[in-house]
């Protein structure tokens, strides 16, 4: 890929606007039924990926129905191409880390304990480009320059909007965007074969070891 040189250098909070998220914990979630999905951010620590479908996403727990919901606005509820962010970790590598939210439709999400909830109200970036923006070491490294605290680290939304970054064209973010996602899906499909063959190893042991052992 070939990219022009006009890159725009920007403060992330010229391009997100932050909302307010809920902070609760594991015990008022499940996932058997509910009205309203919540995001928690040790999901996002350990099994989400940076692009997250939330159409019929069974990864994704409800808040439990006796939750008093009501002082959350309409703004506050997840919408297409929102960036999800963790604001604590006790390592370093994980904090900062982000997802961006596709698939929304009609269902309700909110971001749960401990995320920054960011979106590009200017409609300066494509959907899909700020999750990998959000991944690049360039961005990570100035993210824990800022983080801070003794043995869990924590980000403000303050320091964060303070942080620049530079952005192309939006018809270079989406052929950046659409060349990751074919390496993502190129990745998910070898993980798949490797995983195939892995069973069938563990299949013709049993069998020989299963005859011979009779």
């Amino acid at each position: 890929m070939e990219f022009t040189d006009n890159w725009q250098t920007y403060k992330l909070g010229d391009i997100l606007t932050f909302y307010s998220t809920n902070s609760f914990s594991r015990e008022k979630l499940n996932y058997e039924f509910g009205n309203v999905k919540n995001i928690h951010y040790g999901d996002i620590h350990t099994k989400y990926p940076t692009i997250v479908s939330l159409q019929n996403n069974k990864d994704v727990p409800f808040i439990n129905e006796d939750i008093d919901l009501s002082k959350f606005n309409e703004d506050q509820y997840l919408q297409d191409g929102d960036l999800i962010i963790v604001d604590a970790s006790e390592d370093y590598d994980d904090i900062g880390k982000a997802i961006e939210v596709m698939n929304v439709n009609d269902e309700k999400f909110l971001a749960g304990l401990h995320t920054i909830l960011a979106r590009d109200e200017k409609n300066i970036t494509v959907n899909g480009f700020k999750a990998d923006l959000f991944s690049t070491n360039t961005l990570k490294t100035k993210i824990k320059v800022i983080a801070n605290g003794i043995s869990v680290l924590g980000i403000s939304k303050k320091n964060i909007s303070k942080l620049e970054v530079k952005i192309p064209s939006k018809r270079e973010q989406q052929e950046i965007v659409s060349f990751i996602n074919t390496i993502d899906r190129k990745i998910e499909l070898l993980e798949e074969k490797h995983q195939y063959y892995q069973d069938f190893k563990k299949y013709l042991m049993q069998q020989i070891f299963t005859q011979n052992l009779r």
